[in-house]
């Protein structure tokens, strides 16, 4: 099944994540070293700017271009030198992304002991607490199980596969950084599986701040009139 299918069902059953919001705002200088599918590699830099009350996510990229993409909904709208330049579809949700896992302080089991996944199985291996997620058994023959590893208290990995049991894609998280109570992990490496070929992208952040007061036509960039 096409890997966008498998999101768009993932997003089914990730309805009602989070609870109990105290933080609304986040934001990261981020950098990311990405391989494409043409085995070409690509570097992007800017700024990350997630408001959980708006529900909307601003990429403010400064390199290789001066580009903006807004995420909100299942929407990614796209501006270039202050102009839109045009709308897609996004499988991934805001409030699915690491910003709205951690303002929730969510991101240890990644959000699933509140959604239709069930945990399956807890077990220790080499300083790793590995849990096993399955989706409801009406999905799971178009989805496959996910596994979560926490080590030291903090998410480590994270393993989505495929309803044959082939792993889809994995996910890396390190170098944590505490900012007002909150664990934020700096470095995010992501791998992807297409047939027999595997791509990745290494994301890194710094300069963290919640809740900032300003900056609202970032946070709150204003997409309503290109829906």
């Amino acid at each position: 099944m096409d890997l966008k299918i498998k999101l768009s069902l993932l997003l089914v059953l990730l309805p009602g994540m989070f609870f109990g919001q105290q933080y609304f705002r986040l934001s990261a200088d981020y950098t990311v070293k990405k391989k494409n599918q043409d085995s070409t590699f690509q570097l992007s830099k800017g700024r990350v700017y997630y408001d959980a009350v708006t529900g909307k996510l601003t990429y403010a990229g400064k390199f290789p271009e001066r580009e903006t993409y807004v995420m909100q909904d299942t929407n990614m709208y796209h501006f270039a030198g202050g102009k839109f330049t045009g709308r897609t579809l996004s499988m991934m949700l805001p409030k699915m992304t690491v910003f709205a896992l951690v303002l929730e302080q969510n991101i240890n089991n990644y959000g699933l002991e509140n959604s239709n996944y069930e945990l399956t199985k807890v077990e220790e291996d080499q300083g790793l607490t590995i849990s096993t997620w399955m989706p409801p058994e009406s999905y799971r023959k178009k989805l496959g199980k996910i596994m979560i590893a926490v080590k030291d208290g903090f998410l480590h990995g994270i393993v989505f596969f495929t309803a044959d049991d082939k792993v889809m894609s994995k996910q890396f998280y390190e170098d944590y950084y505490n900012i007002d109570g909150l664990d934020f992990p700096t470095k995010i490496t992501q791998f992807y599986y297409t047939g027999d070929k595997e791509f990745f992208q290494v994301t890194t952040y710094k300069n963290i701040v919640v809740d900032e007061k300003g900056n609202d036509n970032l946070y709150d960039y204003p997409v309503e009139q290109y829906k």
